[in-house]
């Protein structure tokens, strides 16, 4: 009851409100009531109910949901601070296929469970969950700290696009564009990239571990591993024949998964053998990383590098 309270209550935009990120002309007022009526509907995981389930949202919806999100606050401004812990735009189970979304501010938006939910729930419930992006253009947006987990982005565009931080656990970026992409300790754990363009994009410090590449996927100038953020996450990548040798291995020490059990060991020396162990399983890890990447390096005739 509280939450449908709080939507009610729902400001709308002054007509002198206009950002930058806006383009397009105010929506009329039987569209407002309508998305407001679905934002009054509380989300509930079990049932898959969320508040744009199977709702074809355009970008001017998109806009006027940013403009008065929590009563009128705004969106999410990733590069205050104290913000970082907001909540941004509810998206779960939206239809934004296809629709153009570039340059907006949509930090901490929900397009997935977290991954607290996401170990509660059912296969089903999951997919219910999942946003579907595909085809969208995110050029130049903000995405930062969202949570794309499981989320459908097949084909979108984000070149440019600041995405650090977001969770990407087992979404779907199969043939997205990622030239430039800011993806600094992004989560891409498991995550599907046959066929995703990723020259220049930053990955220092994502988490990569058991995700999928192929022959079609590009890592051309990608940039895996820097002195602040430090190295990408490796292990159990699924190589596959992606091309290797136009990535800059020179100036990578080590592997963020050895980085990764190093700060643990620092940070939390083991006491029980239960912490002995897990910190052994970390290192056994980054091996596993370091092995992996070498097999896959002279695969391809890249003996030195390996």
């Amino acid at each position: 009851m509280k939450q449908q309270e709080h939507h009610s209550s729902v400001t709308a935009p002054s007509p002198s409100s206009n950002p930058s990120w806006r383009s397009e002309p105010e929506i009329d007022s039987e569209r407002q009531k309508f998305l407001t009526a679905c934002l009054a509907n509380p989300p509930d995981i079990q049932r898959g109910v969320y508040p744009f389930n199977d709702v074809k949202l355009t970008r001017a919806d998109v806009e006027w949901l940013l403009l008065t999100h929590e009563g009128g606050r705004g969106p999410v401004d990733w590069s205050d601070g104290q913000q970082r812990g907001r909540v941004g735009l509810d998206l779960r189970a939206a239809d934004l296929r296809r629709v153009d979304l570039r340059s907006l501010p949509l930090a901490r938006m929900r397009s997935g469970l977290t991954r607290e939910e996401w170990n509660l729930t059912t296969l089903e419930q999951r997919a219910m969950a999942g946003g579907h992006l595909q085809g969208a253009n995110l050029s130049d947006a903000h995405l930062e700290g969202a949570v794309l987990q499981g989320t459908h982005l097949e084909g979108v565009t984000l070149r440019g696009t600041h995405l650090e931080e977001a969770n990407f656990f087992r979404a779907y970026l199969n043939d997205a564009y990622l030239r430039g992409a800011h993806l600094e300790n992004a989560k891409l754990r498991g995550a599907h990239l046959e066929g995703a363009y990723l020259p220049s994009a930053r990955l220092q410090g994502a988490d990569l571990r058991n995700a999928f590449f192929d022959s079609a996927s590009n890592l051309e100038r990608s940039i895996l591993s820097e002195e602040k953020s430090g190295c990408a996450l490796l292990a159990d990548v699924r190589w596959e024949s992606v091309n290797l040798a136009v990535v800059n291995w020179s100036y990578i020490k080590h592997l963020g998964d050895e980085d990764k059990a190093r700060r643990l060991e620092k940070s939390h020396p083991p006491g029980t053998v239960r912490e002995k162990a897990r910190l052994l399983e970390d290192y056994h890890e980054a091996v596993r990383a370091y092995r992996q990447l070498a097999n896959a390096m002279r695969a391809q005739g890249m003996n030195e590098e390996a």
